[in-house]
């Protein structure tokens, strides 16, 4: 009987369960962390820089 979760898959080979590393441009790495940058200071400032009309 087999154990729940197991798989007749030969734990060995690791073809089909191994991910290919795709090396990225600097150009792309530097653009997307100056766009997550820029969007948590968006939001930082949205949410602190905003004032309640009743001060």
């Amino acid at each position: 009987m087999a154990m729940p979760g197991s798989s007749d898959v030969d734990p060995d080979s690791t073809e089909s369960q191994s991910f290919e590393q795709i090396e990225q441009p600097l150009g792309v790495k530097v653009a997307v962390t100056l766009g997550g940058l820029g969007l948590i200071g968006l939001e930082l400032w949205w949410f602190l820089g905003q004032r309640d009309p009743s001060d």
